[in-house]
């Protein structure tokens, strides 16, 4: 922020894709993660945070279809898919 403000930039904009987490599709999220990891028991945990679920506030278990929710369990190996803009998924492995 600071180098920016120092060169001329006067505005910062902060964005958000609304329910970008919500919205990955399972099996094509696995597709690209199969293209960075040949492990299988990587790649069978990875499948199982996805299909795990969530709890409710209510403590009722919820299937996931699509979708991870931000700050769920597996958020960070997921965040490798990080980009939903204009439908593509952008690999960058943290």
């Amino acid at each position: 922020m600071h180098q920016f403000g120092t060169h001329g930039y006067r505005w910062v904009l902060d964005a958000d894709i609304e329910a970008c987490f919500d919205r990955i599709d399972h099996t094509a999220l696995m597709g690209r993660v199969r293209g960075r990891i040949t492990d299988k028991r990587v790649l069978a945990l990875v499948k199982a945070f996805l299909k795990a679920g969530i709890l409710t506030e209510l403590g009722e278990h919820e299937d996931t279809h699509t979708g991870t929710p931000q700050g769920g369990g597996a958020t960070r190996g997921r965040t490798a898919v990080s980009s939903c803009a204009e439908g593509g998924l952008t690999m960058s492995m943290v």
